[in-house]
Protein backbone atom coordinates (compact mmCIF):
# COMPACT_ATOMS: atom_id res chain seq x y z
CA UNK A 1 0.00 0.00 0.00
CA UNK A 2 1.54 3.56 -0.85
CA UNK A 3 1.15 6.52 1.07
CA UNK A 4 -1.74 8.55 0.08
CA UNK A 5 -2.22 12.67 0.78
CA UNK A 6 -4.44 14.41 -1.03
CA UNK A 7 -2.62 17.93 -1.33
CA UNK A 8 -6.17 19.66 -1.23
CA UNK A 9 -7.63 18.30 2.01
CA UNK A 10 -6.64 18.79 5.63
CA UNK A 11 -4.37 16.87 7.52
CA UNK A 12 -6.33 15.56 9.41
CA UNK A 13 -8.54 14.25 6.62
CA UNK A 14 -5.59 12.99 5.22
CA UNK A 15 -4.79 10.99 8.37
CA UNK A 16 -8.69 9.68 8.63
CA UNK A 17 -7.74 8.52 4.63
CA UNK A 18 -4.30 6.55 5.69
CA UNK A 19 -6.29 4.80 8.46
CA UNK A 20 -9.22 3.61 6.38
CA UNK A 21 -7.22 2.03 3.44
CA UNK A 22 -4.30 0.30 6.17
CA UNK A 23 -7.82 -1.26 7.32
CA UNK A 24 -9.65 -1.66 4.27
CA UNK A 25 -12.61 -0.93 5.98
CA UNK A 26 -16.01 1.09 3.96
CA UNK A 27 -15.94 4.68 3.50
CA UNK A 28 -18.18 7.34 3.11
CA UNK A 29 -17.63 10.58 1.09
CA UNK A 30 -19.90 13.48 1.50
CA UNK A 31 -19.98 16.93 -0.16
CA UNK A 32 -22.01 18.50 -2.55
CA UNK A 33 -22.23 17.63 -6.27
CA UNK A 34 -19.28 17.93 -8.13
CA UNK A 35 -16.72 18.50 -5.59
CA UNK A 36 -14.46 15.52 -6.18
CA UNK A 37 -16.14 12.52 -4.73
CA UNK A 38 -15.10 10.35 -7.36
CA UNK A 39 -11.80 11.72 -7.54
CA UNK A 40 -11.28 10.84 -4.44
CA UNK A 41 -12.84 7.65 -3.82
CA UNK A 42 -10.36 6.68 -7.10
CA UNK A 43 -7.45 7.73 -5.67
CA UNK A 44 -8.33 5.45 -2.52
CA UNK A 45 -8.58 2.20 -4.81
CA UNK A 46 -4.95 3.05 -6.16
CA UNK A 47 -3.20 3.53 -2.99
CA UNK A 48 -4.77 0.94 -1.30
CA UNK A 49 -3.42 -2.49 -0.14
CA UNK A 50 -5.06 -3.94 -2.90
CA UNK A 51 -3.57 -1.65 -5.36
CA UNK A 52 -4.14 0.03 -9.00
CA UNK A 53 -3.87 -3.28 -10.86
CA UNK A 54 -7.16 -4.27 -8.47
CA UNK A 55 -10.49 -4.40 -10.03
CA UNK A 56 -12.59 -1.06 -9.89
CA UNK A 57 -15.67 -0.19 -10.86
CA UNK A 58 -18.26 2.49 -9.95
CA UNK A 59 -22.23 2.38 -10.20
CA UNK A 60 -24.08 5.62 -10.01
CA UNK A 61 -27.27 4.70 -8.25
CA UNK A 62 -29.42 7.85 -8.79
CA UNK A 63 -29.46 6.33 -12.53
CA UNK A 64 -30.85 3.49 -12.28
CA UNK A 65 -34.44 1.87 -11.55
CA UNK A 66 -34.60 -0.18 -8.49
CA UNK A 67 -34.87 -3.49 -10.48
CA UNK A 68 -31.67 -2.56 -12.74
CA UNK A 69 -29.81 -1.42 -9.46
CA UNK A 70 -30.61 -5.10 -7.88
CA UNK A 71 -29.44 -6.91 -11.07
CA UNK A 72 -26.17 -4.74 -11.88
CA UNK A 73 -25.21 -5.12 -8.05
CA UNK A 74 -26.00 -8.88 -7.58
CA UNK A 75 -26.41 -10.32 -10.99
CA UNK A 76 -29.03 -12.35 -12.37
CA UNK A 77 -30.09 -15.70 -13.96
CA UNK A 78 -31.30 -16.41 -16.44
CA UNK A 79 -35.24 -16.46 -16.60
CA UNK A 80 -34.91 -14.40 -13.10
CA UNK A 81 -37.50 -11.32 -14.70
CA UNK A 82 -38.50 -10.52 -17.98
CA UNK A 83 -36.21 -9.60 -20.40
CA UNK A 84 -33.51 -11.48 -18.60
CA UNK A 85 -32.57 -13.89 -21.45
CA UNK A 86 -29.33 -14.60 -20.40
CA UNK A 87 -27.11 -15.30 -17.35
CA UNK A 88 -25.32 -11.67 -16.29
CA UNK A 89 -22.45 -11.49 -13.72
CA UNK A 90 -23.53 -8.44 -11.20
CA UNK A 91 -20.96 -5.26 -10.61
CA UNK A 92 -19.83 -7.05 -7.00
CA UNK A 93 -18.87 -10.52 -8.23
CA UNK A 94 -16.80 -8.39 -11.11
CA UNK A 95 -15.13 -6.48 -8.80
CA UNK A 96 -13.88 -9.51 -6.56
CA UNK A 97 -10.64 -8.64 -4.76
CA UNK A 98 -11.31 -4.71 -5.80
CA UNK A 99 -12.58 -1.90 -4.79
CA UNK A 100 -16.70 -0.86 -5.71
CA UNK A 101 -17.85 2.74 -5.75
CA UNK A 102 -21.05 3.48 -4.84
CA UNK A 103 -22.18 6.78 -6.07
CA UNK A 104 -25.20 8.49 -4.30
CA UNK A 105 -25.32 5.80 -2.20
CA UNK A 106 -28.68 7.57 -0.54
CA UNK A 107 -30.40 7.06 -3.71
CA UNK A 108 -30.54 3.28 -2.98
CA UNK A 109 -34.07 1.77 -2.02
CA UNK A 110 -35.25 0.75 0.91
CA UNK A 111 -35.30 -3.16 0.03
CA UNK A 112 -31.93 -3.17 -1.52
CA UNK A 113 -30.71 -1.26 1.63
CA UNK A 114 -30.79 -4.24 3.68
CA UNK A 115 -29.26 -6.55 1.31
CA UNK A 116 -26.57 -4.37 0.46
CA UNK A 117 -26.20 -4.91 4.51
CA UNK A 118 -26.17 -8.40 4.63
CA UNK A 119 -23.06 -8.37 2.14
CA UNK A 120 -21.52 -5.55 3.82
CA UNK A 121 -21.47 -7.92 6.88
CA UNK A 122 -20.92 -11.53 5.66
CA UNK A 123 -18.91 -10.69 2.35
CA UNK A 124 -22.10 -13.37 0.05
CA UNK A 125 -24.37 -12.23 -2.64
CA UNK A 126 -27.13 -14.12 -4.03
CA UNK A 127 -28.16 -13.25 -7.46
CA UNK A 128 -31.38 -12.35 -8.36
CA UNK A 129 -33.50 -15.60 -9.12
CA UNK A 130 -30.93 -17.97 -7.88
CA UNK A 131 -31.00 -19.40 -3.91
CA UNK A 132 -27.00 -19.83 -4.42
CA UNK A 133 -24.45 -17.48 -2.24
CA UNK A 134 -21.04 -16.71 -3.42
CA UNK A 135 -18.56 -15.26 -1.15
CA UNK A 136 -16.83 -12.06 -2.65
CA UNK A 137 -13.82 -10.35 -1.37
CA UNK A 138 -14.88 -6.25 -2.38
CA UNK A 139 -14.05 -3.21 -0.43
CA UNK A 140 -17.16 -0.31 -0.94
CA UNK A 141 -16.44 3.35 -0.99
CA UNK A 142 -19.61 4.81 -0.82
CA UNK A 143 -20.73 8.89 -1.35
CA UNK A 144 -23.73 10.99 -1.56
CA UNK A 145 -24.73 14.39 -1.56
CA UNK A 146 -27.56 13.67 1.04
CA UNK A 147 -27.77 14.02 4.90
CA UNK A 148 -28.27 10.45 5.17
CA UNK A 149 -28.61 10.91 9.21
CA UNK A 150 -31.68 12.78 8.21
CA UNK A 151 -32.57 10.45 5.87
CA UNK A 152 -32.44 8.00 8.65
CA UNK A 153 -34.56 10.02 11.26
CA UNK A 154 -37.35 10.31 8.63
CA UNK A 155 -36.98 6.21 7.51
CA UNK A 156 -36.24 6.57 4.41
CA UNK A 157 -32.21 5.16 5.19
CA UNK A 158 -31.66 1.93 7.01
CA UNK A 159 -29.62 2.94 10.25
CA UNK A 160 -27.53 -0.16 10.90
CA UNK A 161 -26.32 0.52 6.86
CA UNK A 162 -25.54 4.23 7.43
CA UNK A 163 -23.28 2.65 10.45
CA UNK A 164 -21.97 0.29 8.19
CA UNK A 165 -20.98 2.40 5.74
CA UNK A 166 -19.68 5.09 7.65
CA UNK A 167 -16.91 3.57 9.83
CA UNK A 168 -14.93 6.22 8.12
CA UNK A 169 -16.04 9.67 6.86
CA UNK A 170 -14.48 12.29 4.59
CA UNK A 171 -16.42 15.68 3.62
CA UNK A 172 -15.68 17.30 0.65
CA UNK A 173 -15.97 21.08 0.61
CA UNK A 174 -17.29 23.14 -2.16
CA UNK A 175 -14.44 24.78 -4.30
CA UNK A 176 -15.27 28.03 -3.02
CA UNK A 177 -14.72 26.61 0.62
CA UNK A 178 -11.25 25.31 -0.31
CA UNK A 179 -9.71 27.40 -2.71
CA UNK A 180 -6.55 25.50 -2.29
CA UNK A 181 -8.36 22.72 -4.25
CA UNK A 182 -9.02 25.05 -7.25
CA UNK A 183 -4.99 25.06 -8.52
CA UNK A 184 -4.65 21.35 -7.67
CA UNK A 185 -7.74 20.48 -10.28
CA UNK A 186 -6.96 22.93 -12.63
CA UNK A 187 -3.47 21.59 -12.92
CA UNK A 188 -4.63 17.78 -13.46
CA UNK A 189 -7.74 18.92 -15.61
CA UNK A 190 -4.28 20.74 -17.84
CA UNK A 191 -2.69 17.68 -18.00
CA UNK A 192 -5.41 15.89 -19.41
CA UNK A 193 -6.52 18.45 -21.77
CA UNK A 194 -2.47 18.61 -23.21
CA UNK A 195 -2.76 15.33 -23.52
CA UNK A 196 -6.60 14.77 -25.12
CA UNK A 197 -5.75 18.22 -27.65
CA UNK A 198 -1.93 17.57 -28.32
CA UNK A 199 -0.82 20.44 -26.81
CA UNK A 200 1.62 21.78 -24.52
CA UNK A 201 0.18 24.74 -21.89
CA UNK A 202 2.38 24.89 -18.83
CA UNK A 203 0.88 26.83 -16.38
CA UNK A 204 -1.10 29.70 -15.21
CA UNK A 205 -0.78 32.82 -14.95
CA UNK A 206 -0.73 34.67 -11.91
CA UNK A 207 -3.69 36.98 -12.56
CA UNK A 208 -5.76 33.74 -13.67
CA UNK A 209 -4.82 31.99 -10.46
CA UNK A 210 -5.81 35.18 -8.49
CA UNK A 211 -9.14 34.87 -10.97
CA UNK A 212 -9.62 30.77 -10.01
CA UNK A 213 -9.21 31.85 -6.16
CA UNK A 214 -11.82 34.58 -6.30
CA UNK A 215 -14.21 32.63 -8.09
CA UNK A 216 -16.97 30.50 -6.26
CA UNK A 217 -17.44 28.40 -8.82
CA UNK A 218 -20.96 27.26 -8.06
CA UNK A 219 -20.53 24.25 -10.25
CA UNK A 220 -17.83 23.24 -8.38
CA UNK A 221 -15.04 20.73 -10.06
CA UNK A 222 -17.01 19.88 -12.94
CA UNK A 223 -17.27 23.79 -13.80
CA UNK A 224 -13.77 23.64 -13.53
CA UNK A 225 -12.93 21.30 -15.71
CA UNK A 226 -14.99 22.86 -18.21
CA UNK A 227 -13.56 25.96 -17.90
CA UNK A 228 -9.95 24.36 -18.06
CA UNK A 229 -10.97 22.34 -21.54
CA UNK A 230 -12.42 25.39 -22.84
CA UNK A 231 -9.35 27.63 -22.33
CA UNK A 232 -6.92 24.82 -23.62
CA UNK A 233 -8.63 24.19 -26.65
CA UNK A 234 -8.61 28.38 -27.16
CA UNK A 235 -5.36 28.59 -26.21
Amino acid sequence: MSLINIDHLSPQANAVLRAANASDSTLLITGSTGTGKSHLAYELHKHSRRGASARWNKINLATLSENLIESELFGHERGAFTGADAKRLGKLELCNGGTIFLDEIGELPVRLQAKLLDFIQYKKICPVGSNREISIDVRIIAATNKNLEAAVKRGEFRADLFHRLNVFQIWMPDLALNPRAVLVFAKEFLEKQNEKLEKHTRGFSKEVEVIFRLHTWPGNIRELENVIEFATAME
